[in-house]
C-alpha cells in the first residue's frame, strides 16, 4: 500500500494507535479498536489506500456461510449481506495460547476487540457479540 498519510509507525506508537513493542500480541483491546478507527478514518493510509483496504476484493467461496457471503481484501475479511452491503469487516488470529478477533460493523459504527489467552476461545464470543450488534 502507500505511505501513511500522517507519519509512520513511530507516530502511530506515539499516538497510542500501535504498541511500542512487537509482536502485535502485545496490544490492549483499546489499542486494537483505536487502530480499527484509525484505519477506517484514513489516519493511517491515504484516501485511495484506505478505500482499497476497506473494499472486498475476492470471494472466499460461492456459497454463503452462516447466511453471509465471505470476501477477502488486503488483510481483512468481509461479511456481506444479501444486497452486497458490508455487514462486518475485520481480522482474526489464532496461535497456540492466543485467540483474537477485531471487527468493525459499519451500519452500527461499532468496533469489537476480543483478546484471549486460550487457543480458539475468541470465535464463539465473536459470533455471540455479532448477534448482539445486529439485534441492537
Amino acid at each position: 500500500m502507500g505511505t501513511p498519510s500522517r507519519g509512520g509507525r513511530a507516530e502511530a506508537v506515539r499516538d497510542g494507535i500501535l504498541p511500542a513493542t512487537l509482536p502485535p500480541l502485545d496490544v490492549s483491546p483499546g489499542q486494537a479498536t483505536k487502530y480499527c478507527w484509525s484505519t477506517r478514518s484514513g489516519r493511517l493510509l491515504g484516501d485511495e489506500d484506505t478505500r482499497l483496504a476497506l473494499t472486498p476484493q475476492i470471494a472466499e467461496r460461492e456459497e454463503k456461510v452462516r447466511g453471509y457471503r465471505w470476501m477477502y481484501g488486503f488483510g481483512l475479511t468481509f461479511l456481506l449481506g444479501d444486497d452486497g452491503e458490508v455487514v462486518r469487516w475485520g481480522h482474526t488470529g489464532e496461535e497456540d495460547g492466543v485467540s483474537a478477533r477485531l471487527y468493525h460493523y459499519p451500519a452500527a459504527d461499532v468496533d469489537i476487540a476480543i483478546l484471549g489467552n486460550v487457543s480458539w476461545s475468541a470465535g464463539d464470543l465473536g459470533w455471540a457479540l455479532h448477534e448482539v450488534v445486529l439485534d441492537a
